[in-house]
């Protein structure tokens, strides 16, 4: 009877056996165990993870919702919460470990059929907040220049800070459109005027659509061209050689060059079409701001598919051409080579920026391309290579950057439900999500953990997971271990909120 009893502990035994591997860098076997971590019931629904200088994660919603994660004791922090905040104004970490909350604006509500807007003016707004995390005490800034809404923060090297503004107040007559926070002095200053003018000309030429200065610089690269064959014609009637000199074969040749037909263009050039000059109409300007490597930052305007660099040296902007003035909405993404891809979605369009250059051009793109379905995910390898999970069955696509060219792996991530991925490395991408019935009949389920080997386009199992929630997000924290957001509602009308769990992670090592 007493060898039955302890029948349970011996099964416990295996499986420490089992399961206490030294723990290390990711490697082919992925293995661990989850444990439910107790926070506050902030509904995050993909929270902003600012990772703090003694490596604790301050988690939010925007600046508002605060908790702080420790790894090494694998708990959170109840922390004293912002006064004012805005879920749209992500939090940034300063060079000396405090956090700059900026101040988010006015909130307004605008409608577009009666152009009525609604504005309720938030006490403080005009001013931005600083987060010490070792003192859990907030100051308060200096006053801001402007407090309309703010769309896209970056730290520049110096130390500063660097925003763009949202769209102005159309009851004012000025603003300001892009600030720098100096936090060493506590002091906004102007970051200097737009290349874009938000109310600017556009010029119709048949369907294509073109900026005035677009339109301009066109008409001048077509006369300076024209310019460039006409001098090309008259040095060679500069130069008349005798009746049988060999160098008359050389100007023969040049003016038979120049004479021959050129094939048709399928449009029309600029110079042929009347142009029609009309202003185009005022819309939502949100923006994406990406710092480059050489410090400066590239400024997306995602409704007018414009684009435009600030020098923070030399406190000016200059403005990119794109191709075709037409496409909106563009997506950018960094490559680790120094260049950028801006993706439409709708249009099915892929365009290469290079900030040396300053050029940018069309790849070409298969018409069945998955991608467009919509991007789910996306990753950098260190290969200058990129990862996108479409959102068509959570395909897997890759963009091999030395050929330019996008391969579909031909792989479905996703069975069932929504999932959630991890990029471990470069070579190996961790899914969670789709559901495994725990007995023949349906609920409840069980969370599918695999693992994707992007090299060999090879997914494997590595477990379930004993998580009933919707996955929303996973993290990886410096000691190897995961943390994983998850989403729980009581009742189908709520209340809802993000439930935390830690994946101690447990893999062998590299032999």
């Amino acid at each position: 009877m007493k060898k039955y009893l302890n029948l349970p502990k011996l099964f416990l035994l295996i499986l420490v056996v089992l399961f206490s591997v030294s723990p290390c860098v990711y490697s082919k076997e992925l293995s661990g165990r989850f444990i439910k971590l107790k926070s506050e019931k902030y509904n995050y629904i993909y929270a902003d993870y600012t990772e703090l200088k003694d490596g604790r994660l301050l988690i939010s919603k925007g600046t508002t919702k605060f908790q702080i994660y420790n790894p090494k004791t694998n708990k959170f922090e109840k922390v004293t919460q912002p006064k004012y905040g805005h879920t749209f104004v992500k939090p940034v970490l300063l060079k000396d470990g405090r956090v700059f909350l900026p101040g988010y604006g006015k909130n307004y509500i605008e409608s577009r059929s009666s152009l009525v807007i609604w504005k309720e003016p938030y006490e403080d707004c005009e001013f931005s907040y600083i987060y010490n995390p070792i003192t859990d005490t907030y100051t308060k800034s200096s006053k801001m220049l402007d407090y309309s809404p703010i769309n896209a923060s970056v730290l520049l090297p110096d130390g500063r800070v660097f925003f763009v503004h949202g769209r102005p107040d159309r009851n004012s007559k000025s603003y300001t459109y892009a600030e720098i926070y100096n936090p060493k002095t506590d002091s906004f200053e102007s970051a200097g005027e737009s290349s874009i003018n938000v109310e600017e000309t556009i010029v119709r030429v048949g369907d294509e659509v073109y900026s005035k200065e677009e339109y301009e610089y066109n008409l001048y690269k077509e006369a300076k061209e024209k310019k460039a064959e006409e001098k090309k014609k008259r040095i060679a009637e500069m130069y008349k050689y005798a009746e049988n000199d060999l160098r008359n074969k050389l100007n023969k040749k040049l003016y038979d060059d120049e004479e021959k037909p050129k094939e048709e263009p399928k449009q029309a050039s600029v110079s042929e079409i009347k142009p029609v000059y009309e202003k185009r109409e005022l819309q939502d300007n949100s923006k994406d701001a990406i710092l480059l490597p050489n410090g400066e930052v590239l400024i997306v305007w995602n409704t007018y598919a414009v684009a435009e660099i600030y020098n923070p040296t030399k406190g000016d902007f200059r403005r990119i051409y794109w191709p075709k003035r037409k496409d909106y909405n563009p997506i950018p993404y960094y490559i680790c080579n120094g260049q950028y891809m801006f993706v439409w979605r709708d249009k099915k369009i892929v365009k290469i920026y290079n900030p040396v250059t300053e050029q940018i051009r069309q790849l070409d793109v298969p018409a069945d391309n998955k991608m467009f379905a919509g991007i789910a995910e996306e990753y950098n390898l260190s290969n200058s290579n990129m990862l996108f999970i479409s959102n068509f069955d959570d395909h897997a696509i890759l963009y091999d950057a030395e050929s330019e060219k996008f391969i579909d792996m031909d792989v479905k991530l996703r069975d069932w439900a929504d999932s959630s991925f991890l990029l471990l490395n470069n070579n190996q991408l961790l899914t969670y999500g789709g559901d495994f019935p725990t007995y023949s009949g349906g609920a409840p389920y069980r969370r599918k953990m695999k693992v994707f080997n992007i090299k060999t386009k090879k997914l494997k199992k590595v477990g379930y997971s004993p998580i009933f929630h919707n996955p929303i997000e996973f993290i990886k924290l410096n000691n190897g271990n995961l943390l994983l957001e998850t989403h729980v509602c009581d009742t189908i009308n709520g209340p809802c909120y993000s439930v935390f769990y830690l994946y101690k992670v447990k893999s062998k090592k590299n032999r």
